[in-house]
């Protein structure tokens, strides 16, 4: 989510220069989101408290549940819009699963709506996945760029230090790396239209394109650095 957005929640206001209907829609579902996190603070809102809210707000959850099904370019959006409408409400469902986990999973919120769990359940775990790439991946280069830019100064870090923490990052990025390649392999293998069915929708198909070959080339350059130490 952009600043402008993230302003918008934080000052209940969507500005002239508005968003589209994707992003407006998820600004709105955090005002109420954030109200009740308010509340929660204050009055320690019991388990039944959040399944109400839930509940109160399952017309809002099923609308992003089916965006990430089938994010769709509207007139007038370009790709980078679209993706950030679509990671924004990738991050906002993990959110909601992580906060409220069981009542959003049992309590039957997406019944009655002609939902496909078991694509949504493929698709986002697809999104979380490369998610996992790109973050591991940006925290190993940051390091490594801070290290290579003040690693000699006057508080130099250790080498058997900086050199642990890179080597953590790989481990975490590599993990990550076999997960989604797994994932892929497995959900390809269960179903032999999934590929097509990702290749339909434009913000899948540079999805997998993405990261299919971003781990090819990370792993090349896990293996090259690795080679590279051995010497």
């Amino acid at each position: 989510m952009n600043s402008k957005a993230e302003q918008a929640i934080l000052e209940n206001q969507i500005p002239r220069e508005t968003f589209f209907r994707p992003t407006i829609e998820l600004i709105q579902f955090a005002w109420k989101l954030k109200e009740y996190l308010l509340k929660e603070l204050d009055n320690h809102d019991s388990h039944q408290s959040r399944i109400e809210f839930l509940r109160d707000r399952s017309d809002d959850l099923v609308r992003m549940v089916r965006y990430i099904i089938e994010p769709t370019l509207e007139p007038g959006m370009r790709f980078s819009d679209l993706n950030m409408a679509t990671n924004s409400i990738f991050a906002t469902l993990d959110f909601i699963m992580d906060r409220f986990g069981s009542g959003f999973k049992e309590e039957g919120l997406l019944d009655g709506h002609n939902v496909s769990t078991g694509e949504f359940r493929k698709k986002f775990k697809l999104i979380r996945l490369a998610t996992d790439i790109c973050i591991w991946r940006n925290m190993l280069f940051d390091y490594d760029h801070y290290i290579r830019m003040y690693g000699n100064k006057e508080k130099k870090i250790p080498s058997w230090i900086w050199k642990e923490r890179k080597a953590f990052y790989w481990k975490k990025l590599m993990e990550s790396i076999a997960s989604y390649k797994t994932t892929r392999e497995d959900q390809l293998t269960k179903d032999p239209g999934w590929e097509q069915k990702l290749q339909s929708n434009l913000y899948y198909q540079h999805i997998v394109e993405k990261y299919d070959l971003e781990s090819r080339r990370l792993e090349k350059l896990f293996e090259d650095q690795s080679e590279a130490s051995e010497d």
